[in-house]
C-alpha cells in the first residue's frame, strides 16, 4: 500500500462500525502471528520432528488454528494442541513481544528497563524472565574433557521477595557479619570448566568431598585432567575414578598448561555481570547462572539464533 493510501485508510478508520473494527483487529492478528519467527520456529520443529505432547505418537496433522495459532491432532489419541505446548510460550499472552523481552535479556537489561522496552507491567516482566530461564537453568554441558578446572565462588544468601525470614532483615548490601564463609550467610556455587568453553555450575548446600562427587561424577571423561585449588574435597573423586589431579594455588602454573585461571576468570566474569542486578533472591540463582551461562555459550558458538532463544523449544528437543 502507498503512503497517501494508508494515510487515507487511517484517517477513515472512525467510520468502521463495531464489527467491522473486531474484523480489522482479527486480521491485524493474524497477520503479527503469521510474520512471527517464533511460531515460524515451533511448526517447523513440528514438521520436521512431529510427535504428540500428550502420547509421544509421531502420527500428527495440521488442524487448523486456535486462537490464531497453528493446531494439530494425534492420530493416535485423538487429542488437539497448538504449537506451544511444552514450550515456555504455552499459554503466553503478547507474542508480538517475546522476541523482543528476548533480545532484551540477551543485552542483561534488568527488569524495569525489559519492562520499559516492551511497554508490559513489571509484574509481567518478572514472571516472562524466570519462565524463559528455567530453560536456561538446566541446559549444561553433558561432559568435560581434556583439562577441566574446577573451583568455588560464593554468591551471599538473600531471602529477597520471601514474605517470612529465616533470619533477621538486613539492608541490602551490607557486609557479613563474620569474615567466614558460613552457610548462613554464603552459598557456595561449584563451577567446572574445560578449555573448549563447555562449562558447568552447580549449587552446593556445603563444600563437601561427597557433594562435589554426587555433582561432578558422571560429567568428567575418563582421560580428563582436573585441575584445582589445594581444596581436599576433590581428592575423593579423583581417586575413586581414577582422574589425574593437578593441585594448583592462586595464579600457578605447572608445565605452562596447568593453572586455574581459566574458571576463576569465568568467576570473576559472572560477578561483575551478576552486580548489575543489585542481588537477586538465593531461590532464583540457578535461573540467573542459567542466563549467564547460555550468554557465554552464544558467544563462543557464534550461533546465528540467540541461545535464549534456541532454548526455547519443545520439551522432546532437549
Amino acid at each position: 500500500m502507498k503512503s497517501l493510501q494508508f494515510i487515507k485508510f487511517l484517517n477513515n478508520l472512525h467510520k468502521l462500525t463495531k464489527d467491522q473494527y473486531k474484523t480489522l483487529q482479527t486480521q491485524l492478528k493474524v497477520t503479527i502471528i503469521q510474520s512471527n519467527v517464533i511460531f515460524t520456529n515451533l511448526q517447523k520443529e513440528l514438521d520436521e520432528h512431529p510427535q504428540c505432547p500428550h502420547c509421544k505418537s509421531e502420527k500428527i496433522i495440521h488442524f487448523g488454528s486456535a486462537n490464531n495459532r497453528p493446531r494439530y491432532r494425534c492420530k493416535s489419541c485423538l487429542k488437539t494442541f497448538v504449537c506451544t505446548r511444552g514450550t515456555a510460550f504455552f499459554r503466553l499472552h503478547k507474542p508480538e513481544k517475546w522476541l523482543d523481552y528476548l533480545q532484551s535479556m540477551c543485552q542483561s537489561q534488568t527488569l524495569e528497563v525489559c519492562a520499559k522496552t516492551c511497554k508490559i507491567n513489571l509484574t509481567t516482566s518478572f514472571n516472562w524472565r524466570h519462565r524463559f530461564l528455567k530453560m536456561a537453568s538446566l541446559d549444561q554441558a553433558d561432559q568435560l574433557k581434556g583439562i577441566v578446572e574446577a573451583d568455588e565462588t560464593y554468591f551471599r544468601v538473600s531471602e529477597k521477595g520471601s514474605l517470612k525470614l529465616n533470619r533477621a532483615p538486613r539492608k541490602r548490601g551490607t557486609k557479613a557479619k563474620s569474615a567466614s564463609l558460613n552457610k548462613q550467610e554464603w552459598t557456595p556455587v561449584l563451577v567446572a570448566v574445560d578449555r573448549s568453553h563447555h562449562e558447568m555450575d552447580f549449587i552446593l548446600t556445603q563444600v563437601s568431598s561427597q557433594e562435589i562427587q554426587n555433582k561432578l561424577q558422571g560429567h568428567l571423561s575418563q582421560d580428563c585432567v582436573l585441575c584445582t585449588d589445594d581444596q581436599n574435597a576433590y581428592n575423593q573423586l579423583c581417586n575413586e575414578r581414577h582422574i589425574l589431579h593437578k593441585v594448583l594455588s592462586g595464579h600457578q602454573v605447572i608445565d605452562k598448561t596447568f593453572h586455574i585461571n581459566t574458571v576463576n576468570a569465568y568467576h570473576s566474569r559472572l560477578k561483575n555481570w551478576h552486580r548489575r542486578f543489585h542481588g537477586t533472591a538465593t531461590k532464583y540463582l540457578a535461573n540467573y547462572l542459567g542466563w549467564f551461562r547460555a550468554l557465554a555459550t552464544q558467544k563462543h558458538e557464534k550461533v546465528n539464533v540467540f541461545k535464549l532463544l534456541a532454548l526455547q523449544q519443545h520439551s522432546f528437543q532437549k
